[in-house]
């Protein structure tokens, strides 16, 4: 991956962190023409629409509550920037980063992993609405960004 690629995506994942933790959203301001110019730096420089099958796993975790838009528009078009044969290195640095984080922040906030498969149960179960879940909902963005950077400058 380019240099100035990596500045410009690392700057972004700063700006997507901070916005979230201010005012709890991403910004589509932010977000969208990411995934516009990750669309088209894929399709025209990377020859790839590999892109795709990341976006609709994304989609669909999304629509099931499992992060918000904002992270999820943030994440298409970190994959979109990507080179398709460092999809798992990206998606390992994402997990590695937010699991670390959930576990952490998780224990001091919720008491710890129990809460949240508690959570999981009773979201399939109904018992928990999706506005229920709108208004519990924490700034996490900043650990996606970890995860981003720690890809950016560590592993790509």
């Amino acid at each position: 991956m380019a240099p100035d690629l990596k500045i410009v995506l690392a700057a972004v994942m700063v700006i997507a962190a901070l916005c979230d933790l201010r005012t709890v959203r991403v910004p589509n301001w932010l977000t969208l023409p990411l995934m516009g110019a990750g669309a088209l730096y894929s399709a025209l420089v990377l020859r790839s629409g590999w892109f795709l099958i990341p976006w609709a796993l994304l989609y669909g975790l999304w629509y099931l509550g499992a992060f918000g838009a904002g992270d999820a528009k943030l994440m298409m078009g970190l994959f979109a920037l990507t080179p398709p044969g460092l999809y798992r290195e990206l998606s390992l640095c994402l997990a590695g980063a937010t699991g670390l984080a959930g576990l952490v922040f998780g224990i001091r906030e919720y008491g710890g992993l129990l809460p949240f498969l508690l959570g999981c149960l009773n979201v399939l179960q109904g018992r928990i609405s999706p506005e229920a879940l709108e208004k519990a909902r924490r700034p996490f963005t900043w650990a996606y960004s970890v995860g981003a950077l720690w890809f950016l400058f560590a592993v790509a």
